[in-house]
């Protein structure tokens, strides 16, 4: 559950004589940007200042870069740079009747929160819907670096995902507002579809797998997000980890010392870097009418090696549906035997 303070930040002011002489419309002026200390940027969200974080409510504008080529580094070296030409996220203070229409809005969603999509996300009206972190939560989910995955793949491929309206900082919690795209979980409804739906969806779905292995990485070979920060592993999530240099040095931090054995039947092999949604399963697939009309969460997206959206798949869905995934997509059995090991090892740790 997401923490909701009833109090706002109260207003701070330089000395008891300024208190007594601001009035009501000098206040506006009196909490300008330049007022506040240096910003130093929130953990795991190098775009956010941190004085920001604890004004309270701080609006950060998506606006599409619409130019997803990308650009590799000029000198040659793989620094920690985007990978493509990212949006650019402009901050502004809410103020007013905006604060307060938003304020109303996130209080009626504790009320209407959508159990199918769980607590991480609260329903602000019929069309939009917000996933929300607290970034006082060193475990928080939800990233800005989403939103800028979600459009590189809106304006690269025809793959469904969910418009971005804003993201925002609203009382030490992030909230990424997006459209509600129409449809159901397709674990939800797995179950109860016909075997010709089923065909079809893991049709549609190896169409879209197929968009994202076409992109071309802007570093081959690196492994990194889409704006060339770290990346995040189910197996030490919500931790980014990385960026790495190469394939070696990723498995050589993911494959844990003690299980080089495994590593014996990857140590010889080489892989092309394709870009991988990273959680692909039933439960980040919405479907209505016959198609897939969303992949959402893209937070542990990247680009990786080639093997990586096969054993990730493999990690978290039923039999039937793996069954069918393997039909129609690429085989990694000795990448998926290492990472099935791997898996039971953090288990016991």
């Amino acid at each position: 559950m997401v923490d909701w303070p009833e109090k706002e930040p109260p207003i701070r002011y330089d000395s008891d004589r300024e208190k007594c002489a601001l009035t009501s419309e000098k206040r506006e002026e009196h909490d300008k940007p330049e007022r506040r200390p240096p910003a130093t940027t929130v953990p795991g969200h190098p775009e956010l200042p941190t004085h920001e974080k604890e004004a309270g409510v701080i609006a950060i504008e998506f606006e599409s870069s619409r130019n997803p080529s990308g650009a590799g580094c000029s000198n040659g070296k793989h620094a920690a740079t985007p990978s493509l030409a990212m949006p650019r996220l402009a901050t502004k203070k809410l103020r007013g009747i905006e604060r307060a229409k938003y304020h109303a809005r996130c209080k009626i969603a504790r009320l209407l929160r959508l159990p199918r999509y769980g607590d991480a996300f609260v329903l602000l009206d019929r069309k939009t819907i917000a996933k929300v972190g607290n970034l006082a939560n060193s475990k928080c989910k939800v990233r800005v670096q989403e939103t800028r995955t979600m459009d590189y793949i809106a304006n690269s491929t025809t793959i469904p995902v969910l418009r971005v309206y804003g993201v925002f900082i609203y009382r030490r919690c992030i909230h990424i507002v997006q459209e509600l795209m129409p449809g159901d979980v397709l674990q939800d409804v797995w179950r109860f579809m016909t075997e010709e739906d089923k065909r079809s969806c893991m049709q549609q779905l190896r169409g879209y797998v197929d968009q994202l292995r076409s992109l071309e990485p802007p570093h081959p070979g690196r492994v990194e997000a889409v704006d060339g920060r770290g990346v995040i592993d189910s197996r030490l999530f919500p931790y980014e980890y990385g960026p790495f240099p190469n394939h070696e040095e990723f498995h050589r931090y993911i494959f844990h010392e003690y299980r080089v054995e495994p590593m014996k039947k990857m140590a010889r092999k080489t892989w092309k870097t394709k870009f991988s949604h990273g959680d692909l399963g039933m439960h980040n697939i919405m479907w209505k009418d016959g198609r897939i009309t969303a992949i959402i969460d893209w937070e542990r997206s990247g680009w990786f090696p080639e093997y990586w959206e096969y054993t990730k798949v493999y990690a978290g869905c039923w039999s039937e549906f793996w069954e069918m995934y393997q039909q129609v997509m690429d085989r990694y059995p000795d990448e998926l035997e290492v990472d099935d090991l791997m898996n039971g090892y953090f288990a016991r740790v």
